[in-house]
C-alpha cells in the first residue's frame, strides 16, 4: 500500500466535516442493459420511486445524480476525483480547487458530445458503463496490469457518430457502450476498453509522445487511498447497503502530470434508498491518530468489506442490496 503525503491526508481528512447535500443535477434517460432487473417493493413499483437525496461526506468537491434509467428500474450516482502524477507515477489528489467539476442541470444539451473544461457531458450522462474507457494526451497507452502484475485486456476503440469511440469488430460485444474522447478540453485520437474495471492498485504503462517507438514506458499507479463508495440508508426497516464506486472513465494528461477519474455506482430504486452518503476510504496506517476511533474502526470495517464486493456485470451493484450480509461494524450510525 502506498503512503500519502501529509498534504494529500489533510486533504482527505478535510471530507470528515459535515456532509453536503447535492442537487440532483441532470436526469436524463439511458438505455438500460438488456437483463437489468428491478425488484418490486411495497411501497409502489420502481417507476413510481424517486431517486434519494445524495449527500456528499468526501473532500472531493463534484458528485452527482447523473440519472435514472429510461425503464425506472435504477439509479445512478457519479464522482469525478483529480489526481496529480508524482515523479513515481502515482495518482495523488489534487487540491479542491483544481478539481475537474461534472456537468450540471445548466450544460446545454447540444454541448453533450463537445469536449470541455467539464470533460466529456456524454461520459456524464451515461447511467452505466460496465468497464472502462481510458483516454490519455500527450502519451501512449501500452498496458494494464493488476497490483500482482496480472495482464488486464486492453482493447482498442474507433470511432463511430458524433466523434463518440466504441469497441467494434470482432472483440465488440453484441452491444457496446460508446464514450466520448474527451481529456479535459482535448479530444484525442485513441481510446482504449477494459475488460472489467480498473481496480485500486492497477498499473498502467504509457510512453509518452515524442520518445520514438522504443520509448521508456512510464508506471502510472492507480491509488488504493482514498477508495470512494457510497452508503446507502433505505427508507424502512432501518435497512443500509455499501457499494464500492467503479471508476468508468479514466483520462490522462501527460504533459500536465494529471488523471481524472470518473466513478460510478448503480442501485435500485426500489426498495426506495432515503439517503446516498458518499465517502472514501482512509490509508488505515495514517488514519491513526488522525480521527476518532469509531471512524478508525467504521474505516477499517470498510476497507475489509469494500473488497468483498463482486464487480457488477449490469447495474444495480450487488452490495447496493440491502438484503446483503454486511458486518455490524457497518451497521453502527455513521461517526
Amino acid at each position: 500500500m502506498r503512503l500519502l503525503t501529509p498534504l494529500a491526508l489533510a486533504f482527505i481528512l478535510a471530507g470528515c466535516a459535515a456532509p453536503s447535500v447535492q442537487d440532483a443535477g441532470p436526469q436524463p434517460a439511458s438505455e438500460a442493459a438488456p437483463d437489468a432487473q428491478g425488484t418490486a417493493a411495497a411501497e409502489g413499483t420502481a417507476a413510481d420511486v424517486k431517486p434519494p437525496r445524495v449527500l456528499n461526506g468526501t473532500p472531493f468537491p463534484h458528485v452527482t445524480l447523473t440519472g435514472v434509467d429510461q425503464f425506472g428500474e435504477y439509479f445512478s450516482m457519479g464522482l469525478k476525483i483529480s489526481y496529480d502524477i508524482d515523479a513515481q507515477g502515482r495518482l495523488e489528489p489534487a487540491e479542491r480547487a483544481e478539481h475537474e467539476p461534472m456537468i450540471d442541470g445548466d450544460t446545454p444539451t447540444a454541448d453533450e458530445h463537445k469536449c470541455t473544461d467539464a470533460g466529456g457531458p456524454f461520459n456524464q450522462l451515461t447511467t452505466w458503463f460496465p468497464d472502462a474507457g481510458i483516454f490519455v494526451a500527450g502519451a501512449t497507452l501500452r498496458s494494464l496490469r493488476s497490483a500482482q502484475g496480472e495482464t488486464r485486456p486492453l482493447l482498442g476503440m474507433a470511432k463511430t457518430d458524433h466523434g463518440l469511440m466504441a469497441v467494434a469488430g470482432k472483440d465488440a460485444r453484441a452491444i457496446e457502450y460508446a464514450y466520448s474522447p474527451c481529456v479535459g478540453s482535448k479530444r484525442v485520437a485513441a481510446g482504449h476498453r477494459t475488460v472489467a474495471f480498473v481496480e485500486p492498485g492497477d498499473k498502467l504503462g504509457i510512453v509518452p509522445s515524442g520518445s520514438g517507438a522504443r520509448g521508456r514506458t512510464v508506471t502510472l499507479t492507480m491509488p488504493e487511498h482514498p477508495r470512494p463508495y457510497v452508503v446507502l440508508d433505505f427508507a424502512r426497516g432501518g435497512m443500509r447497503a455499501i457499494a464500492p464506486a467503479r471508476l468508468v472513465v479514466l483520462a490522462i494528461d501527460w504533459p500536465r502530470r494529471r488523471a481524472v477519474a470518473q466513478y460510478q455506482v448503480t442501485a435500485a430504486l426500489s426498495p426506495r434508498v432515503a439517503s446516498a452518503f458518499w465517502s472514501a476510504t482512509l490509508p488505515p496506517d495514517l488514519a491513526g491518530g488522525h480521527i476518532s476511533a469509531p471512524k478508525a474502526a467504521f474505516n477499517q470495517a470498510a476497507i475489509n468489506y469494500l473488497k468483498t464486493c463482486p464487480a457488477p456485470r449490469k447495474p444495480m451493484d450487488p452490495c447496493a442490496n440491502p438484503h446483503g450480509p454486511l458486518p455490524d461494524a457497518l451497521q453502527r450510525p455513521l461517526p
